[in-house]
């Protein structure tokens, strides 16, 4: 009567609170940058003002690139849901790779939320992979479960 909860599901749930926490991380991380750059740009008078149309898409992307493309290969999100990613090509998840995984990551999104194939996709296949993995060829590797 009741679906079973798979091995796949409680991926997929971890994966998800997982980027909540990375979101939390990335947004008060780009709130201290637009802080610096205001306090800045008082002193300056202003030189930098353009500077912050670019604090989102630089703090966004060095993030995921410096925490994925790390030793860890997994964003601190990652880290405290005891998983990572790796590729499925079996090298090692670079700075580069970690970089062109967000940037494909952030260009699916906006589509894939309007046309809500970014949620249904998930749950339609068997692995609960997203969309952007398939992209770009990348596994889900349990470390552990969390309780």
């Amino acid at each position: 009567m009741f679906m079973e909860i798979t091995e796949f599901d409680r991926q997929l749930i971890r994966r998800f609170i997982a980027s909540i926490i990375d979101i939390i991380i990335v947004i008060n991380l780009s709130l201290l940058v637009f802080l610096s750059i205001k306090i800045i740009n008082f002193f300056i008078l202003n030189l930098f003002y353009t500077s912050y149309y670019f604090i989102i898409p630089v703090v966004f992307s060095s993030y995921f690139s410096l925490t994925l493309g790390s030793k860890g290969q997994a964003t601190y999100g990652m880290i405290i849901m005891n998983f990572n990613l790796c590729l499925k090509k079996g090298d090692n998840f670079t700075k580069k790779h970690a970089f062109i995984h967000s940037f494909i990551f952030f260009a699916v999104l906006p589509i894939g939320v309007i046309t809500l194939t970014y949620f249904i996709y998930p749950l339609l296949n068997d692995k609960r992979a997203c969309i952007h993995d398939l992209f770009y060829k990348v596994g889900f590797k349990d470390l552990g479960e969390t309780s």
